[in-house]
């Protein structure tokens, strides 16, 4: 290989010889066009050409797809493990750890990309940024534990027996006072 040619060309193929499938071979270009003498030879020489390729008409190769944003290590390894929490993997205790701004930023357009982790994020996770003075912050993560969900359980059992007994009074007194109007009209009518 010499040194003013970097990358050999690989050997011409056979399918190349092929008109058609040269990429070397310039594009057609239709002579200028006359005007017709008459309609006839309009319609006829309109059928006979090939107009010239336009830019808009020739083939574009759709641009390849974006690359998933590079995320440094500790932002990605905070995405995991919100991803393993998402999943089931148990880690009741939760964590805490340093994010700068712009890490803190790029962890929140991650979660803003996946529509599941996002939703899962705002409903069932406990996470806050404190920033600090120096442009950074901690990024913590609090996690339920069994204790609490049992608690929650519990929590939410006794507002639900509650609302059931608030609407049963409720309907017990409306029956009352539908039974003390029925019986106040039955006694002005008999005294009529």
């Amino acid at each position: 290989m010499n040194a003013s040619k970097p990358f050999a060309l690989a050997p011409r193929s056979r399918a190349l010889d092929r008109p058609e499938l040269d990429v070397q071979r310039q594009p057609h270009t239709p002579p200028p066009n006359t005007p017709p003498a008459s309609p006839l030879d309009a319609n006829s020489r309109a059928s006979s050409q090939t107009p010239p390729a336009t830019p808009s008409s020739l083939s574009t190769y759709p641009s390849p797809p974006k690359a998933a944003p590079a995320f440094d290590h500790t932002t990605q390894s905070v995405l995991g493990r919100l991803q393993r929490l998402r999943q089931g993997e148990p880690d009741s205790a939760g964590f805490s750890g340093p994010l700068s701004a712009s890490q803190y930023k790029a962890l929140n357009n991650a979660i803003a990309a996946d529509r599941a982790l996002e939703s899962w994020v705002e409903n069932k996770l406990r996470r806050e940024w404190v920033q600090s003075g120096n442009g950074g912050g901690v990024f913590t993560v609090r996690m339920p534990s069994r204790i609490h969900d049992a608690f929650a359980d519990l929590l939410r059992s006794a507002i639900d027996d509650e609302i059931r007994r608030i609407g049963a009074a409720a309907k017990t007194e409306q029956f009352e006072e539908g039974r003390a109007r029925t019986r106040h009209q039955a006694v002005v009518n008999d005294s009529h």
